[in-house]
């Protein structure tokens, strides 16, 4: 009888070796879920900056984590991401790498990305469309406010953290 243990630490040990010029390292086939949850999130958080997603933003995190999660090249450096991700993409390495990890992988990956970005621009979208007759209300009352009252409210709010 195969106990599944053997057959976890195998398919978790499975990785194509490649090759890119001088430059030999390891692609792994299969990622596990909680792996992949991680790498979900993780791309996630690096597609949003203080203003919303940004689009160069998601490109970056995608290639710089899929890298990552899936190669054992050693990406921590002194240069940014944007510098790392423009030598590994101007090399070839980027390419090469994903073309190395199975369409499966990468399909379920993409996929649950897609769905988890869908479902937080609903959210989004759905705050803000509960926020704006909220403060269309507001600036109604705060306009028909005794200029007095609003220069207290100021001094108020400039005074008052509102972090």
């Amino acid at each position: 009888m195969v106990k599944f243990d053997e057959i976890y630490t195998e398919l978790e040990q499975n990785v194509k070796k490649v090759q890119v010029g001088d430059l030999k390292f390891n692609v792994k086939q299969y990622l596990p879920l909680r792996e992949k949850f991680h790498l979900v999130m993780t791309i996630i958080n690096g597609s949003f900056s203080d203003s919303g997603y940004k689009g160069l933003l998601s490109y970056i995190a995608y290639n710089i984590n899929m890298i990552d999660f899936y190669c054992d090249i050693d990406l921590d450096s002194e240069e940014s991401l944007f510098e790392i991700l423009d030598y590994l993409d101007e090399k070839g390495i980027t390419e090469v790498i994903l073309n190395n990890i199975p369409e499966t992988e990468k399909d379920f990956i993409e996929r649950v990305l897609l769905e988890d970005l869908e479902e937080r621009k609903k959210k989004e979208d759905s705050l803000i469309s509960n926020i704006i007759p909220s403060l269309k209300t507001l600036i109604k009352e705060v306009n028909g406010l005794d200029s007095d009252v609003i220069e207290k409210m100021k001094g108020i709010m400039s005074s008052t953290d509102l972090k």
